[in-house]
């Protein structure tokens, strides 16, 4: 059995008539990029190169090896688990693809055959490879849904007017057949979809003239010069104003088709070359599958909305689930939005740039229509939501400024946003606050994860130390049940034993991507320099630590201590006990308290 990989339209991967459900994204963006370039040896520099923009992170080529491990092990054959398709080599990767397996190099082979048709006269022939060439797309974009960021972006966009061109040529084959009638509603669809698109243009008024509409073709020309100077500032180029000056003298060559068509042959039926409008995006990441004592703040999130409430910002401490949360809100809201659910990924090294182009390209705007500069992608945004009730879902938003650029600024659209810190300063924001469950309901997690049959078989206290372990924080108790569904043969008191050590508790919090120390050092890293400074001056302090003691036991002095105190409080690693004293979570003390080690 072979697999089947597709990349005109959403990645997909496909093992016979099983779908292979893909991570979502930077791994899928390494698949793509490695489909790209099938069956040749792709090095980690260059995968660097298509994932990130100018400014990769330190750990990217890690990154690019962890992603590559999580595709290699999708790629292993489902019945044998062994012979992946995904080949390494030092340094370097190579995707192995069997003929008739990836739609792009199908696509391609049907594309070179129409046009060789094409230039040979034969438009019938060159017809039918082009239509079937288009059919390989099952979307107006390739790799739709991926953030277009790096090398990658710019592939898929290629691959974008690639589809166009061939589109092109298709129509160019289909006047030669004399089509020119079922073509003029086609083609005013595509000028209005890419009004910069001058061979469209042209053929749109060649298709008007021979109908014999020769005012409608001129005015045409007149359309698509306003078009060209809007947009771009341009005039049109010299084939397009060879046809207008052609036109106005009535050059009989105009009406000229191909000559390998009988003069009786009936014209062909209409070509839907442009599929209806795509189905709006819903791009949701799946929610949690068990969810506990949020109910309130589920209830809060509605309640906002209902009063009419556009933003809505989650925030929590580390490892408290604001992602999981506002998935789980958004996919509560998304029956209101109809026109679509988008989701973007941001974080400190986020091209806010690059992340407009994905949400423009998942509204539907063409790829050549998608201006340059983060101040046009905006404003070129903010009409997209105009006229559409769309759900926009941002997470790991550190600093307003990563998603102010991106909001909705329709009446009737929504963003619900997941950041490590409130963000007062969105006019209008409803701050829905997610502290650590209670004792109560980080138990009652426990057993719902695990399932009542295996809790119910230790003592109850065990799975109380448990949560008190973890702090209450739904991604430590998330570590904690991966841990024991992985060992079935391993008790819950064995997990708490091994979670009472503090020297050895982050370690045991780590199962495959879920980390809190991970979450720790990402959120550390958001506050300055000075902040961290503060940090590990008070965790060294004994009881609740007030401002005064801070300041000098940190020796900053009162304004900046209180300016560092603020920073800890916003990032949520430090909490106050509304009577003057602050203190850091045992978790956060930990972390700390490595960071010192590792400093000393």
């Amino acid at each position: 059995m072979s697999f089947a990989f597709t990349l005109l339209g959403q990645i997909g991967v496909r093992y016979g008539a099983v779908a292979v459900e893909l991570p979502v994204g930077k791994p899928q963006s390494l698949l793509a990029a490695l489909l790209l370039n099938a069956n040749r040896l792709v090095p980690v520099e260059s995968l660097v190169d298509a994932l990130w923009d100018e400014a990769p992170p330190r750990s990217a080529v890690a990154n690019v090896r962890t992603y590559a491990v999580r595709v290699r092990r999708l790629l292993a054959d489902p019945e044998t688990a062994a012979g992946s398709r995904l080949l390494g080599r030092e340094r370097a990767y190579r995707i192995a693809v069997q003929p008739g397996e990836l739609d792009l190099a199908e696509f391609t082979e049907l594309a070179a055959q129409g046009r060789a048709a094409l230039r040979a006269g034969d438009a019938a022939r060159a017809t039918e490879r082009l239509i079937a060439a288009l059919a390989c797309w099952r979307d107006d974009h390739a790799g739709a849904g991926l953030v277009r960021a790096g090398a990658l972006g710019q592939r898929l966009a290629a691959l974008d007017g690639e589809r166009l061109r061939t589109a092109e040529d298709l129509v160019d084959a289909r006047l030669a057949l004399n089509h020119h009638d079922v073509l003029i509603g086609e083609l005013r669809r595509t000028v209005v979809e890419h009004p910069l698109r001058e061979r469209s243009w042209g053929q749109l008024m060649l298709a008007l003239y021979r109908a014999g509409d020769v005012a409608g073709a001129l005015h045409c020309f007149l359309e698509a010069r306003a078009a060209l100077c809007r947009e771009m500032g341009v005039e049109p180029g010299p084939e397009l104003l060879r046809l207008h000056a052609a036109m106005l003298a009535r050059d009989p060559a105009l009406n000229e088709t191909s000559p390998v068509v009988a003069a009786d042959a009936a014209p062909a039926p209409p070509l839907v070359m442009h599929r209806p409008r795509p189905e709006p995006p819903r791009q949701l990441p799946p929610g949690p599958a068990v969810l506990v004592g949020r109910d309130q703040a589920a209830g809060g999130v509605l309640a906002a909305v209902d009063a009419g409430a556009r933003i809505v910002c989650v925030y929590g401490p580390p490892g408290a689930g604001t992602s999981a949360f506002a998935a789980h809100a958004a996919h509560l809201l998304a029956p209101r939005y109809p026109d679509g659910q988008l989701f973007v990924q941001l974080g400190p090294a986020t091209d806010t740039g690059a992340a407009a182009a994905h949400l423009l390209h998942s509204l539907g705007v063409a790829d050549e229509a998608v201006p340059r500069g983060l101040a046009a992608r905006t404003a070129r945004l903010r009409t997209a939501f105009a006229s559409r009730r769309v759900l926009l879902l941002a997470d790991g938003v550190d600093d307003v400024t990563q998603v102010r650029p991106l909001l909705p600024a329709g009446q009737g659209c929504l963003a619900v946003i997941a950041a490590s810190r409130p963000l007062p300063t969105l006019d209008g924001a409803v701050l829905v606050p997610l502290p650590p469950l209670p004792p109560r309901d980080a138990v009652e997690l426990l057993r719902r994860a695990l399932g009542h049959e295996r809790a119910e078989c230790e003592d109850p206290a065990v799975l109380r130390e448990l949560a008190e372990r973890c702090e209450g924080l739904p991604m430590a108790l998330r570590i904690v049940v991966a841990r024991l569904q992985g060992r079935p043969d391993r008790s819950i008191g064995a997990c708490a034993e091994r979670l009472r050590e503090p020297c050895g508790r982050l370690d045991e919090l780590h199962v495959h991507d879920l980390s809190i120390r991970e979450s720790l050092a990402t959120r550390c890293a958001t506050v300055s320099t000075t902040a961290m400074g503060a940090l590990r001056t008070l965790v060294r302090l004994p009881g609740p630590v007030t401002l005064p003691q801070l300041a000098v036991a940190s020796a900053l002095g009162a304004a900046r201590a209180r300016d560092a105190l603020d920073e800890l409080l916003d990032a949520q690693l430090v909490t106050g006990d509304g009577a003057g004293g602050h203190h850091a979570a045992p978790l956060v003390r930990l972390f700390a308290a490595d960071v010192i080690d590792a400093d000393v």
